[in-house]
């Protein structure tokens, strides 16, 4: 498969592969035809002609890929997930025709390596099987049900540190992210502080800090240090500026008996078997509020070590681990933002 889009693949560039196009579309692309393919990346004929070479595709595209769609138009980009919703909606479309066809699953990977790989599907049995797949989904209804929402003043986020779907009854890893818009946000005046456009990204709203705290000791800050922060859910990890992220670490490295050691993944990490409610926690001192991170997030344990889950980064953000059992609202209008920390967990049983 060539690393080049579906339009490009009907277009001519080959190299090695044929495309199955007709009598017509032939001839349209005749005068590309002998390009290799590095030519057809520098071709200005055959990028004033992509006109063309998109009605050449456009069956093989209404096909192939137009059935992956739906879902992805409808919602929007949800950056790793915008992948697997177009699965969901292949599924949905074509359950009565997919099996033993082979499916090629690509993403340009926001950011990291972009992947490609594919798998034949099988019809499998019931429960198993893909109309049945398909009717639990029931993506249409859950298309349907959705509320639009104007004139929007309040928003919360509040992220959980349990299973998705165990909120279902079933056991399977990941995190639930709640957000209410308007009268049903769970905002809480009583818990809020001014926030601000970001200066080095207006379209992101920050929140002043005074003091950062680790256990009960306090992180220096210099007259200069950056001290504003982003809550934002689009990030995984907390990140902190380079010296705030340093001194935080020696804050860390100090309450813990074993020495640090970076991961594979650069992450820092301590070998230890303490439970994570005896790590030292960290608090943003928010001025008229603080903020202590759960350490269900800031804290990640695996194969006998506790890693942090907070790195080195251009801005301070707290991310949607360092979300885990807290409610953030914003009030647009106002510019406040509130900050609550609560248990999600109990929050869900009891139908919050």
């Amino acid at each position: 498969m060539c690393g080049i889009r579906f339009v490009e693949v009907q277009g001519g560039d080959a190299s090695g592969m044929k495309c199955s196009v007709d009598e017509a579309a032939k001839e349209k692309l005749a005068p590309f035809s002998t390009l290799t393919g590095d030519e057809s990346y520098q071709s200005r004929d055959l990028e004033k002609n992509l006109q063309a070479t998109q009605q050449v595709a456009k069956p093989f595209y209404d096909a192939k890929v137009k059935p992956a769609t739906l879902v992805p138009k409808q919602v929007g980009n949800m950056y790793t997930a915008s992948l697997y919703s177009a699965f969901v909606s292949l599924i949905h479309n074509k359950h009565t025709s997919l099996a033993v066809q082979r499916v090629v699953m690509f993403s340009y990977g926001s950011g990291l390596s972009a992947t490609m790989f594919s798998f034949q599907i099988r019809k499998g049995q019931h429960p198993f099987s893909l109309s049945n797949i398909a009717t639990v989904m029931n993506v249409g209804r859950k298309l349907k049900s959705r509320h639009e929402v104007e004139g929007l003043r309040e928003v919360v986020v509040g992220v959980c540190g349990i299973r998705f779907v165990e909120v279902e009854g079933r056991d399977t890893s990941g995190m639930k992210c709640i957000i209410k818009f308007g009268t049903n946000a769970q905002y809480n005046a009583d818990q809020s502080v001014p926030m601000q456009q970001h200066p080095e990204y207006p379209l992101a709203y920050s929140v002043r800090f005074f003091d950062i705290i680790v256990g009960m000791e306090s992180i220096p800050l210099s007259p200069d240090e950056d001290k504003l922060v982003v809550l934002d859910t689009g990030t995984t990890l907390t990140l902190l500026t380079k010296i705030l992220f340093r001194n935080l670490k020696l804050l860390v490295d100090k309450r813990l008996p074993s020495p640090p050691y970076n991961n594979e993944y650069g992450r820092h990490c301590y070998r230890s078997s303490v439970a994570a409610d005896s790590l030292p926690p960290i608090t943003f001192d928010f001025g008229d509020i603080e903020f202590t991170l759960s350490n269900k997030g800031v804290y990640e344990y695996t194969s006998g070590s506790f890693c942090l889950n907070i790195k080195e980064g251009d801005i301070n953000i707290i991310g949607m681990k360092g979300q885990i059992d807290a409610l953030i609202g914003f009030d647009i209008e106002e510019m406040r933002i509130s900050v609550e920390s609560t248990d999600c967990i109990k929050n869900q049983e009891q139908g919050k």
